[in-house]
This record gives C-alpha cells, sequence and structure tokens, in this order.
C-alpha cells in the first residue's frame, strides 16, 4: 500500500508542477484576464443566486472554471448543478 501512495504522490505533484508550469507560462495580459473573469465569475454567480435565478455554490472552483471558459463557464456549472 506504501508503494501505491507514494506513486500517487508522485504523480499529483508532477501533475501540479506542469499545471503551474503552464500558468507560469502566460504572458502578463493572461493572467490577469484569467483574474478578472474569475472575479466577473464571482459576481455572476453571487447575482444568480441573490435573484434566484440558480442555486450554485460559490466557491474557488467554480470561480477558476467560468475565469477560464467566461459565459459558457457560467452556462456549463449551471447546466452541471442543474442536472447532477
Amino acid at each position: 500500500m506504501a508503494t501505491f501512495e507514494i506513486i500517487l504522490g508522485f504523480l499529483s505533484g508532477l501533475i501540479l508542477l506542469i499545471i503551474l508550469g503552464w500558468i507560469f507560462s502566460f504572458k502578463t495580459k493572461g493572467i490577469v484576464r484569467i483574474i478578472l473573469n474569475t472575479v466577473v465569475g464571482a459576481i455572476v454567480l453571487v447575482l444568480l443566486n441573490v435573484l434566484g435565478v440558480a442555486t450554485i455554490a460559490v466557491n474557488p472552483l467554480n470561480a477558476v472554471i467560468i475565469g477560464f471558459f467566461g459565459v459558457f463557464g457560467v452556462l456549463g456549472v449551471w447546466l452541471i448543478t442543474m442536472f447532477l
């Protein structure tokens, strides 16, 4: 069992390193755009919850999904919460 945990930890660290390398390879304009989209996405989620249109949890995962995909991210998160 310990070997499995070591391999899983190694693979998790490798995936995290690849993701961080990919994020840091962005230019400053791209990072600012993702951060801005994430903030706007969180605001849209709060507005949807306040207006009663949908009850979608405002959490970092949903905000990042919306930050990467924009309006399609909002629709995707909303559809996932509706059907799951």
